[in-house]
């Protein structure tokens, strides 16, 4: 893929490995400070390729630019993308470490999983359980009750509440040995907003992790991907990346929201 910005050619590389259905390509990594720089202050874009030559907004670059400079903190040094100064590279903070997750040991899980599973009771009483049935009452959906041992007193139950075209929606409990005492789980994203469904999720209990993908069309090009993890005493947010647009980028390329180490 070659870059026209300005008039002047960049090649962007392909990328190895499986980027089906579209591909990925990288700018040289020599090139690509300069690259990034000049986009803030340039007029013209194209990328071509395979035959095709598109033309890409630049409108709102120098903005992006700049707010990755104020927040890396790089405002007026020597490695700053846009608003260079003479600060020297050794002003810029050092990045802050990511959170550390450490998932809870595995446990067995003879009796559980996701397939001929029977909603306990005490779960069938709550009434936002109540309502997740009779919306899924006339659907085979109804019979996708999705269930884990957590722990020697915590069970986790995941009870289907809606489907669409390409959506499938559960909401999570926390339960005691055999459904007693259910309460909801909390599942935070990266905005702060905390909920206990997901869409498209599951529970795996190798990595302890709920994970979830929620598309915003059927081919899964935007949408939300998130995944928790169950620490013995919670589940936190561990990754998430997000795409607002459905602009057919593969969800391995999604702009990360949230990491963790």
């Amino acid at each position: 893929i070659t870059l026209t910005l300005d008039g002047r050619r960049h090649v962007a590389a392909a990328i190895a490995g499986d980027h089906d259905p579209l591909g990925a390509a990288e700018v040289r990594p020599a090139e690509a400070a300069a690259v990034a720089s000049a986009l803030a202050t340039g007029r013209t874009l194209t990328l071509a390729g395979a035959g095709e030559t598109v033309p890409i907004s630049l409108s709102g670059a120098a903005a992006a630019l700049l707010w990755i400079d104020e927040r890396q903190g790089r405002l007026d040094t020597a490695t700053a993308l846009v608003r260079k100064g003479t600060r020297p590279a050794s002003s810029v903070p050092g990045a802050a470490p990511a959170p550390q997750v450490i998932p809870a040991p595995p446990i067995s899980q003879t009796g559980f999983g996701d397939t001929g599973q029977t909603l306990p009771p005490a779960l069938e009483a709550v009434a936002a359980v109540k309502a997740c049935r009779a919306e899924t009452g006339d659907s085979g959906l109804s019979d996708e009750v999705m269930s884990a041992r957590l722990d020697a007193s915590t069970e986790l139950w995941a009870v289907p509440c809606f489907a669409g075209a390409y959506n499938i929606g559960h909401d999570w409990y926390l339960t005691g040995p055999g459904g007693r005492n259910p309460r909801a789980v909390s599942l935070p994203s990266a905005t702060g907003e905390t909920g206990a469904g997901t869409i498209n999720g599951g529970y795996d209990p190798e990595t302890r992790t709920i994970s979830a993908f929620s598309k915003g069309r059927g081919i899964g090009d935007c949408g939300t991907a998130s995944t928790w993890t169950w620490t013995g005493s919670a589940f936190v947010l561990s990754a998430e990346s997000s795409m607002g647009e459905c602009w057919g980028v593969p969800a391995d390329f999604w702009p990360t929201t949230w990491r963790t180490r």
